[in-house]
């Protein structure tokens, strides 16, 4: 496979992940996911530095595989407040770029976000953007995420809640 053709059957894949998203279809998206999965979000720092790294605060979330199933497993029950009514998303991901492939059944992949959530309640919306960063790993011939860093492009993070997956 060339690099145009892997480039394409990955963003085939991020898409079909943001639509399971925004359909709440979050045991569907669950499958999409290593049983050695890690899914962290950090904060940033508001310092001055040419460097990402050096702008990245302690872990908002960091997730592994055991805690994404509890997380989606919460939000089928009565107890997910925050998502009661749930909320509208939308994940509009751009800008995908193969940074690395890693071996012949791993990539290292790039992306942005301009996530949007409105909830039924509330007059305001909100818009959050950020930069992903993917190790996807092909497993019985099926690409799955193996770790996500989700770095936001803001030090505040003006949300209700974190309860939605980014």
């Amino acid at each position: 496979m060339n690099t145009m053709e892997l480039w394409f059957e990955i963003v085939q894949f991020l898409n079909k992940e943001a639509e399971l998203l925004d359909n709440y279809k979050f045991k569907e998206w669950l499958e999409l996911w290593t049983a050695d999965a890690e899914y962290i979000m950090y904060s940033r720092l508001n310092v001055v530095s040419n460097s990402v790294e050096q702008q990245l605060g302690s872990p908002m979330i960091m997730d592994n595989r055991t805690l994404l199933e509890k997380r989606v497993n919460r939000l089928y029950t009565e107890y997910a407040w925050a998502e009661i009514p749930r909320s509208m998303t939308r994940h509009f991901v751009t800008n995908v770029r193969i940074d690395a492939i890693l071996n012949e059944n791993e990539v290292k992949v790039l992306s942005n976000v301009l996530f949007y959530r409105h909830k039924h309640d509330n007059l305001y919306h909100e818009l959050f953007s950020y930069e992903r960063s993917d190790i996807l790993r092909k497993v019985n011939g099926a690409w799955k995420i193996a770790r996500r860093e989700i770095i936001p492009d803001t030090n505040i993070v003006l949300a209700d809640s974190l309860t939605t997956f980014y």
